[in-house]
């Protein structure tokens, strides 16, 4: 979070705690003590405190912020235009738990986003810009690199046909290596029983041995 965001929710959040005081004043008759309730200052510490915590576990997010604010869209994004019929569900705050839950739910979504977002970060725009509007790309033939790779068709079949086949015996390889990691662990499970049963064996013999002595 960048300082501008951190110093306009301050704000809010000070406006905010003033105005529920003094409603809180009015209907306990004038009164404005909170002492039983916990202030928005302690919840917003809270709320911080977990964000911190969010931001550490997934440090991708540091990188969509700067993007944001390369991008100069923090505090733009209130204004974007809501959506058609929630405004019953906008009337209903949802919990914290909840909004987690969806974060969660949706986190394969905001994975793929954040990486399209990084590949349009590292896209370099002018370049491609200059190279559409350029004399090499206006004159280049493009047909000719279609009758190209009509020519090579049957070629590019062909590797296709034996990647495919390279795959399927790559599969088949493992499958028989994991076999045998397999038979060579329940090989060496088998030892040491069998040893552990012959140790046992031993001193068996050796404690009977050493009793049929004393007499």
């Amino acid at each position: 979070m960048d300082q501008t965001t951190f110093n306009s929710l301050q704000s809010r959040i000070l406006g905010l705690e003033v105005q529920l005081n003094a409603n809180q004043g009015l209907e306990n008759g004038g009164s404005t003590s909170t002492s039983k309730d916990q202030s928005i200052m302690d919840q917003i510490a809270s709320i911080q405190s977990r964000l911190d915590k969010f931001y550490k576990e997934n440090t991708e997010m540091n990188t969509l912020n700067n993007i944001l604010t390369d991008l100069k869209l923090w505090g733009k994004l209130d204004d974007l235009p809501a959506s058609v019929g929630s405004e019953e569900a906008a009337s209903e705050p949802l919990l914290v738990e909840t909004k987690e839950q969806i974060i969660l739910l949706k986190y394969p979504q905001i994975k793929q986003a954040y990486n399209n977002l990084i590949e349009m970060a590292n896209m370099d725009i002018d370049k491609i810009v200059n190279y559409i509007d350029s004399t090499q790309f206006k004159n280049h033939d493009f047909k000719r690199d279609h009758a190209k790779i009509l020519e090579r068709k049957k070629t590019i079949d062909e590797i296709t046909k034996n990647f495919h086949l390279l795959v399927v015996k790559n599969m088949i390889v493992y499958e028989k290596y994991l076999n045998l990691v397999i038979e060579e662990n329940q090989f060496w499970i088998n030892t040491d029983e069998k040893t552990i049963n012959l140790e046992k064996s031993v001193k068996n013999h050796e404690s009977n041995d050493h009793y049929y002595n004393k007499y």
